[in-house]
């Protein structure tokens, strides 16, 4: 790896030491390369209280200062992760744009991010207290909620919450979380509190969350061995089946198109060859792949389905970002790396 910076270095450092705690209470060996995917596949098949403490910067309370940039109806963007503890507001369908806003109140090293219908933004965090010292279901990880325009969280998920590393919304309001430690739980409309579990393949854990026009909800899984699978779940139903997608890499952030198409981000590293594979519906091999990001993680759609934005960890010599694509056509329009967005996990569009 190249050198870099001593402030990114020091974060980058924070962020290793913290996935080399989660593998190590698993068994597990990190390489030295900062890789979540891995720390992911170490907690497939284990409990809630195998879960561990996580060290990280300090968080300030204290809201940044508007820009005093009225956004008016520009579709927002939203892109963070772990390594500088914090999610930046972007204009959609600008080039390598600054934050028109840095949430940082209320993040412990976040990842996943998803908007509702009203706007608001859901926030994975993804380090919490030591599940040792608490009953299951009682740590302090969460998954903070921001109105639009606020970088305070009006209220958080807490409740079975456990290593939070993807949120998504449905139509009806319903909130899904994905464990990675765990399972995908799920919240009634207007409820902190789960109503029930999505069943998780054997010795898999859950990573990326999506859902078709119909209401079927996708999750991907990832495997100790290596690899993973999708599985489809019908409205309503807490057993799915899988879809038989045989993975070469670590299938992470999902999302389906118009045409219910498969979306998937998939992760190769630390060696090279990730890249964006698109299913037809019922298909097991990929129509199309979109390659340019490093080490995709979350993936959304924006302006109507017409582009593809993926969030990029990278590898920490500054390939990392948010990669926008024409969609369906693959051809890369702009690639943001201001702020929060240079080493994005998460990414999400507020239209």
């Amino acid at each position: 790896m190249g050198k870099y910076g001593s402030k990114r270095a020091k974060s980058r450092m924070v962020v290793e030491s913290f996935h080399r705690a989660i593998a190590k209470t698993r068994g597990m060996q990190l390489p030295r390369f900062v890789m979540l995917s891995v720390a992911l596949l170490a907690a497939a098949g284990c409990s809630s209280s195998g879960a561990s403490k996580a060290t990280l910067p300090a968080l300030s309370s204290a809201a940044p200062e508007s820009t005093g940039i009225d956004v008016g109806a520009h579709a927002l963007l939203y892109a963070g992760g772990p390594s500088q503890n914090a999610v930046g507001v972007y204009r959609a369908r600008a080039d390598n744009p600054k934050p028109l806003r840095t949430i940082r109140s209320g993040l412990n090293a976040p990842t996943g991010i998803a908007v509702d219908s009203s706007g608001s933004a859901y926030v994975c965090n993804n380090a919490g207290t030591d599940a040792r010292r608490r009953a299951p279901g009682k740590g302090t990880w969460t998954v903070a909620v921001y109105k639009r325009g606020q970088t305070t969280p009006f209220e958080t998920y807490s409740d079975s919450v456990w290593n939070p590393v993807d949120v998504a919304i449905a139509a009806d309001g319903t909130v899904y979380i994905a464990n990675y430690s765990s399972v995908v739980t799920v919240y009634p409309p207007g409820s902190l509190h789960p109503s029930a579990r999505l069943v998780a393949p054997s010795g898999q854990a859950p990573l990326g969350i999506a859902f078709d026009a119909a209401g079927n909800i996708f999750v991907s899984y990832v495997s100790a061995s290596g690899g993973g699978s999708v599985y489809k779940y019908a409205p309503g139903q807490t057993t799915g089946s899988n879809l038989g997608i045989g993975f070469s890499g670590s299938p992470h952030g999902l999302a389906v198109d118009r045409d219910g198409n498969l979306v998937v981000a998939v992760s190769k590293a630390p060696g090279p060859g990730s890249d964006i594979e698109i299913f037809p519906p019922g298909g097991t091999h990929p129509k199309k792949t979109i390659n340019g990001p490093f080490q995709p993680f979350m993936i959304a759609f924006g302006r109507n389905g017409r582009e593809l934005f993926a969030a990029d960890f990278g590898s920490g010599n500054g390939d990392g970002g948010v990669f926008r694509f024409a969609y369906p056509s693959g051809t890369l329009i702009a690639k943001d790396t201001q702020g929060p967005a240079a080493s994005a996990y998460g990414v999400a569009i507020d239209p």
